[in-house]
C-alpha cells in the first residue's frame, strides 16, 4: 500500500471509530465555526448533513476510500452518514440554504448520489438525485460556488455525465440563465454580488464567492451545450477579475479585506482555494483545458508561481484543510501537473503531502480552528485531508471536490 493510500486509510479508520451512531445513522463531534449575529466564533459540536463540514461530505470521502479498500465498516459508516444527512432533522442549521452545493440540501443530494455510485447502490443514487431535483431552483440572491447558482452548475454537469438524465442539464441551464440575468455589467466586465456586500469594497474576485468560480461554471456548461452566450458571460467574468490583478503582488485582491487594508497591503491578497491565487489558478487551468486559450494558461501559470513563492500558501501548520489550507493549495499543483503535463508541479504537491504525513500522520491534523481542535468534515477537516491523499494516490479515479464539473 502506498504511503498516501495508507494515510487515507488511517483517517478513514479514525472516522469510523469516532462515529456517533444512532441505529442506521451516524454523525461526528468536533471543531466547528458558528455564526453568532454578524460574527463567527469557534466551537465544538455534533454536525448536520451539509457537505462543507457535515456528514454528507464525510460520506463522500468514506465511499471514495471504499472504492480503493472495500470494507464492511467503511460501507456501513458511509451509509450511516448518508442516512443522517438525508434526515430532515439534520437540516436545522440556520445557515443551510436549499440550493447550496457546499452548505445546503442540494449539496447533500449531490454527495449522496456520488457516494451511491461509488458504493454501487442504485437506491442511494436515486435518493440523492431526488434531493438534487427538489433543490435545483435558483435563489434570486445567490450566485457563487459555495451557496449559489454557479456551484449547482458544475455539480449538475458532473451528475449528468455520470447518470445522463436530461433534467440535470435543464437545471444547469436555468442556473446559468439566472447568472447572466443578474450580472452586474460594468466597464471592467461582469461580476456578482456577495451575501455580505456591506463588508466588501467591490464584487469579489476568487473562486468560492467570486468571479473565477462563476466564470468556470459557465465554461463547464458551454463545453456541454456549445451556447455562445455562456462563453461570452464567462469571458466577461474573467475580464472583471483580470482588471483587478496586482502586478506588484502577482495576485488578485480579496475585497472582503479592502475596507480595512489598502490595495498595496499584501494581507489583502489571499492564498487559498476560497480566495486568492490558488483558487483562481485552478479556475484558469480548467478554463485552459476547456478552451485551449494561451491567455488563460498564462494566468494559470502566474497564479501557480505566485502560490509557490508564498510561504503562507505552502505552510502546513495552521491548516491542512481543503478550503483554506495546505491540502487545498496542493490541489493547484496537482491539477497543474495533470493539465499542463509538467511533473515539476506534481513534485510541489508531493512535497506538501509528504510534509503533512511527517508532521501529522501520527497525531491530529490542523483545521485552522486552533482553539477547538480537529474537525471531521470535508472542507476543513479530516475527511478533506483523507480525500486529498486519495487524490495523490489515484488521481485518475478521484475527481476533485474543489473544481466540480471537470
Amino acid at each position: 500500500m502506498s504511503a498516501y493510500l495508507d494515510t487515507a486509510a488511517r483517517i478513514g479508520s479514525r472516522l469510523c471509530d469516532a462515529a456517533i451512531r444512532d441505529g442506521a445513522r451516524c454523525t461526528w463531534f468536533g471543531a466547528s465555526m458558528e455564526k453568532v449575529g454578524e460574527t463567527w466564533r469557534q466551537s465544538r459540536r455534533t454536525f448536520g448533513g451539509d457537505p462543507y463540514a457535515g456528514t454528507s461530505g464525510i460520506a463522500l470521502f468514506l465511499a471514495q476510500l471504499h472504492h480503493f479498500l472495500p470494507s464492511d465498516e467503511l460501507r456501513r459508516t458511509a451509509l450511516g452518514a448518508i442516512e443522517h444527512a438525508l434526515d430532515p432533522a439534520s437540516h436545522d442549521d440556520v445557515q443551510m440554504q436549499s440550493g447550496s452545493l457546499y452548505s445546503g440540501q442540494f449539496g447533500i443530494g449531490f454527495c449522496t448520489a456520488e457516494a451511491g455510485k461509488l458504493l454501487e447502490d442504485e437506491g442511494v443514487v436515486a435518493r440523492g438525485l431526488e434531493v438534487v431535483r427538489a433543490n435545483s431552483e435558483a435563489d434570486e440572491t445567490s450566485f457563487d460556488i459555495i451557496a449559489g447558482s454557479a456551484g449547482r452548475i458544475g455539480a449538475l454537469v458532473r451528475l449528468h455525465r455520470h447518470f445522463g438524465h436530461g433534467w440535470l442539464l435543464d437545471a444547469a441551464n436555468d442556473a446559468a440563465r439566472h447568472l447572466i440575468r443578474t450580472a452586474h455589467r460594468g466597464d471592467r466586465g461582469w461580476s456578482w454580488g456577495f451575501g455580505g456586500t456591506k463588508y466588501v469594497a467591490n464584487d469579489l474576485t476568487g473562486y468560492s464567492h467570486g468571479t473565477a468560480g462563476v466564470g468556470l461554471a459557465l465554461l463547464e456548461l458551454h463545453a456541454v451545450t456549445g451556447e455562445d452566450a455562456l462563453q461570452s458571460a464567462a469571458n466577461e467574468a474573467m475580464r472583471y477579475e483580470r482588471s483587478w490583478f496586482s502586478a506588484e503582488q502577482q495576485n488578485w485582491p480579496d475585497f472582503r479585506r479592502m475596507p480595512t487594508q489598502g490595495p498595496n497591503d499584501p494581507f489583502a491578497y489571499g492564498y487559498a482555494w476560497c480566495h486568492g491565487a490558488p483558487g483562481i489558478g485552478m479556475s484558469r487551468l480548467r478554463a485552459y483545458q476547456l478552451t485551449g486559450r494561451d491567455d488563460l494558461k498564462d494566468e494559470a501559470l502566474t497564479a501557480i508561481r505566485s502560490t509557490q513563492r508564498s510561504e503562507l500558501a505552502l505552510a502546513t501548520g495552521y491548516s491542512f484543510g481543503l478550503c483554506h489550507g495546505a491540502a487545498g493549495n496542493a490541489e493547484l499543483f496537482l491539477q497543474a501537473s495533470e493539465i499542463l503535463g509538467d511533473p515539476a508541479w506534481l513534485d510541489v504537491a508531493d512535497s506538501i503531502a509528504r510534509k503533512g504525513i511527517e508532521d501529522f500522520g501520527e497525531g491530529g491534523w490542523p483545521s485552522g480552528l486552533d482553539e477547538t481542535g480537529e474537525a471531521p468534515g470535508l472542507m476543513l477537516g479530516l475527511s478533506g485531508v483523507g480525500y486529498f491523499y486519495l487524490r495523490m494516490h489515484g488521481r485518475a479515479a478521484v475527481p476533485s471536490v474543489l473544481t466540480i464539473g471537470g
